[in-house]
């Protein structure tokens, strides 16, 4: 006979089957749960080792976006770059629109009568094209940095924006005095029409 034989003739005489049956049972029961708990935490152990990896990841590129953040702003702050904040911004937009005002008086009084209109309309439209040459670029700039993404072009594109805005203001105002220049008659000389002139380039720029 072999020893389970020999246990179960042990139970069966102390008449105690049944109960030990219901506990073998029970045991066998708590043991699948044990197991199946296991299964989860493991499932869940592997979940979280995978969001921590995400995270890692997550927090790498991040880093990496500012370091290139950081340096889009070394580079813009070098001398002949755009700056990060736009350095025409609305100051010195207003400083370059009183030149054109002052340019306006310099060629009405020191340049000779017959010569002064076709003078000042000569760079008045350079400056328009100087202008427009800019215009062209910062588009062209934001343009490629929304096509590279991450967090320095997209800083960059705010002063970008900036700059745009009052370079097309400045636009705005060499665009208004040409007309105004150019609708004038022929016989007003430059000295009679200075005035007229600056309140056409400071209401271009409001």
């Amino acid at each position: 006979m072999s020893i389970f034989g020999d246990i179960e003739k042990l139970i069966t005489e102390h008449g105690s089957a049944a109960i030990l049956r219901e506990k073998v049972g029970l045991l066998e029961l708590q043991r699948a749960q044990a197991a199946g708990e296991r299964d989860t935490l493991a499932t869940q152990l592997a979940q979280a080792k995978k969001k921590v990896e995400s995270l890692e990841s997550e927090r790498a590129n991040l880093q990496a976006q500012i370091e290139d953040a950081r340096q889009e702003i070394q580079r813009l702050k070098q001398p002949g770059k755009i700056d990060i904040i736009g350095p025409l911004m609305h100051e010195h937009a207003s400083k370059m629109i009183e030149r054109v005002c002052q340019k306006i008086d310099y060629f009405a009084n020191t340049t000779p009568t017959t010569k002064a209109r076709e003078y000042l309309l000569a760079w008045l439209r350079d400056e328009r094209d100087e202008t427009e040459e800019a215009i062209t670029s910062l588009r062209a700039a934001i343009k490629a940095n929304e096509g590279q993404g991450g967090l320095g072009s997209a800083v960059a594109n705010l002063g970008h924006a900036t700059n745009l805005k009052d370079q097309n203001r400045l636009k705005r105002v060499y665009e208004a005095v040409i007309r105004e220049l150019e609708d004038a008659s022929d016989s007003s000389p430059l000295t009679k029409i200075a005035e007229r002139l600056k309140q056409v380039a400071r209401a271009a720029a409001d």
